[in-house]
């Protein structure tokens, strides 16, 4: 009876450590999607650009390490962020997840977004009411920790978080820093920080994202394609366009579809000019000018060389101007030293003109319209404001 007994003993344990291992799992994974971000379930693209980053990284996953997401304004670099940070999030035990830092720091402070990543990574309500002491805190305690910390949208403003960049003996070994920003200058400034630009959507890529936002499918009705495409051009590849743009138009009738498409012809969508605006907003003045001259004038690709004789003599200071605005994603330069800007950028830069006076362009700073230079001319209301150039 005896070998029976330990038969049965054995059996039942083995049943219970199962048992055990299943609820186990269960609570872990339960446990792990407590701690994961929310991102949309519309994405697209997002897998290509996911393997891009773990594929320059993983060698290096147990190195303490520094990923710099960059790209203009609605260009998806917090949600990529998100699904990065979820995905590397098993590896870490400590986490902190810092949104918008740019306008935390602006409502709150620094000490703000000090307070709430000493919270997160070692769980102490202690309040500290300075940058200095802050800092203190982070080199004595985050050590020995290893740490998976996102800082999004990080602008100048929020520099003094840079401590974390520049000195990660601060953090401990494998610990891992994602940043998003419109600023490549902020990444430029830590070292060995691998550096990914995020770029626009393809057309196929964009008529998808905005049918799963305007169908609830991956593709237009067919009776609403040649619409859905014309409307896809308008957006550039620029992923917040399309979502509220395809959000804006479910459900709705085929003569609101055209209107919409004539209007984003003439006038970029208001929600997406709110979030682009952000970034012409933090230029100075001689950089505003410059931006606004490209959108207006020069957003097909005209020489860098060209127009920084015209800028020079503007006293604009042109090679700084250029350099920022490309730092800030609001141009590129192309290999042949071409300046090129988005669509979405030079329709919020035209629009930011049309409204110094919507009904009369005489009464504007520039006018670029075909017609409406005509008639203004005709008019002969034009004041100069521009210096000739010897």
């Amino acid at each position: 009876m005896w070998p029976s007994y330990t038969k049965i003993n054995c059996y039942c344990g083995r049943r219970e450590g199962a048992f055990v291992k299943t609820i186990v799992t269960k609570v872990m994974s339960e446990l792990k999607r407590l701690f994961l971000l929310n991102v949309p379930k519309e994405l697209v693209g997002i897998d290509d650009r996911i393997n891009d980053i773990m594929s320059s990284i993983d060698d290096k996953l147990y190195d303490t390490k520094i990923i710099g997401l960059y790209g203009m304004g609605g260009i998806g670099k917090t949600t990529l962020g998100k699904v990065l940070y979820n995905k590397l999030s098993t590896h870490f035990e400590y986490r902190s997840f810092v949104e918008n830092s740019r306008e935390t720091y602006q409502r709150q402070g620094i000490e703000c977004i000090l307070n709430k990543l000493i919270y997160d990574i070692i769980g102490s309500s202690g309040h500290v009411s300075s940058v200095d002491e802050g800092i203190g805190v982070i080199k004595s305690r985050f050590t020995s920790k290893k740490v998976l910390v996102m800082l999004d949208d990080m602008d100048d403003s929020t520099t003094h978080l840079n401590a974390l960049v520049k000195d990660r003996s601060w953090l401990g070994v494998g610990s891992m820093v994602i940043i998003t920003t419109r600023n490549k200058s902020i990444l430029d400034e830590a070292k060995e920080c691998y550096i990914y630009l995020l770029n626009e959507l393809s057309m196929d890529q964009s008529l998808t994202l905005f049918s799963r936002h305007a169908f609830q499918k991956d593709s237009p009705q067919s009776d609403y394609e040649v619409l859905s495409r014309d409307v896809v051009s308008t957006t550039g590849g620029l992923p917040l366009a399309l979502e509220v743009i395809g959000s804006s138009l479910c459900g709705k009738r085929r003569e609101v579809w055209k209107d919409t498409l004539e209007k984003l012809k003439k006038v970029p969508d208001k929600k997406v000019q709110e979030k682009l605006k952000i970034s012409y907003d933090a230029l100075d003045d001689e950089e505003q000018q410059i931006f606004l001259d490209i959108a207006c004038f020069f957003s097909f690709g005209s020489s860098k060389k060209d127009l920084t004789y015209v800028w020079d003599a503007c006293g604009l200071f042109p090679e700084r101007g250029i350099e920022v605005l490309s730092l800030m994603s609001l141009i590129k330069i192309g290999k042949n030293g071409r300046l090129l800007m988005h669509d979405q950028l030079r329709d919020l830069g035209r629009e930011i003109v049309r409204l110094e006076n919507p009904n009369e362009p005489q009464e504007r700073s520039r006018v670029w319209n075909h017609q409406e230079a005509l008639d203004v001319l005709d008019s002969n209301e034009v004041r100069v404001f521009f210096t000739c150039l010897s």
